[in-house]
């Protein structure tokens, strides 16, 4: 329980409230658990006393001594430790390999099947207006002064030549403090289109266009809130994994008094979790089995997917 609300700690980290909510519902979720586990169940076992075996299940039930097929396979296994130990290191490697080129985002609406109305209704978008998305990129320009403008104005001629924008609107605020130039962006806001295109307005563009004019520029919209999102995510994944590992490693040293036992549950742990990342990343990202198991191939992994799997994986691993 204390390795699962440590692995949980570390998402509090991240600078995502989504991810903290999560990580703060599985650590109430994992301290109810020890606490339900050290003093309900001995007080209902107690009460119980040797009832608690009176109403068995019939055949599974019954006490069927050792597995033969488990002693087996662990007789083989003892036999010859060495090989045993490459094949297993060479299966999870195999599977932990499609997770090198893992691709993370979020799915857009392109992802949905083609009969819902709102796929339908994407898709005549893109095919009749392709730069008219219905999530614009939105330019907040923090001035009204004349240089301001000029700047506006600039901007929005770049972003009329363009094809991966619609036509640019420039707006002044109520006060005159402040400009807002909307552009459409490409028909499924969270494609690699989209994100190109709005990567390239912040990188080039803004800049290009307010340079020497000490005028900040803001890009936001659904698009660049995602951009963001996504780095966040990136950013932090490394951290999250150095701060679990670490804890972990301390953790299980003082309680095994045994640093070995403590970096062998570490290695393996690491192995089956680089294993379900290679499997995950080859089902839903490049689509291997995706139709045998009734799923659909997205291309991306949502971004807060390996973060919050990490976490839950490794914390339950550790039993």
């Amino acid at each position: 329980g204390s390795a699962f609300v440590l692995a949980m700690i570390g998402l509090l980290l991240v600078q995502s409230t989504i991810m903290r909510s999560l990580a703060a519902g599985a650590i109430l979720v994992g301290v109810v658990s020890v606490v339900a586990a050290l003093t309900l169940l001995p007080a209902v076992l107690s009460l119980l006393g040797d009832k608690v075996n009176r109403l068995r299940v019939p055949y599974f039930g019954r006490s069927r001594g050792e597995s033969r097929m488990w002693a087996a396979i662990v007789r083989r296994v003892q036999a010859r430790p060495v090989i045993s130990l490459a094949l297993a290191v060479a299966v999870l490697l195999t599977a932990a390999a499609p997770a090198l080129t893992m691709r993370i985002g979020a799915a857009g609406i392109a992802t949905l099947p083609d009969r819902l109305t709102s796929k339908q209704g994407y898709l005549a978008l893109e095919r009749s207006f392709p730069a008219a998305g219905a999530d614009p990129a939105e330019i907040v320009v923090a001035s009204g002064s004349a240089e301001a403008r000029a700047g506006a104005e600039r901007l929005a001629v770049v972003l009329d030549r363009d094809p991966d924008f619609g036509a640019p609107r420039i707006e002044r605020s109520p006060d005159g403090e402040a400009f807002l130039i909307r552009a459409p962006v490409a028909a499924d806001a969270l494609s690699d289109r989209a994100l190109d295109a709005v990567d390239r307005l912040r990188a080039e563009y803004v800049p290009s266009a307010f340079r020497g004019t000490g005028v900040d520029a803001l890009v936001t919209g659904t698009t660049a809130e995602n951009i963001d999102y996504f780095d966040v995510m990136r950013s932090w994944l490394p951290l999250v994994l150095v701060f679990v590992l670490g804890l972990s490693f301390v953790l299980l040293t003082v309680a095994f008094r045994s640093i070995v036992i403590a970096a062998t549950a570490i290695g393996l742990n690491l192995l089956s979790v680089g294993a379900a990342y290679g499997l995950m990343v080859a089902v839903f990202q490049h689509g291997i089995g995706a139709g045998l198991f009734g799923f659909q191939q997205v291309e991306i992994i949502e971004a807060w997917v390996p973060l919050f799997l990490f976490a839950v994986l490794f914390g339950l691993s550790m039993d």
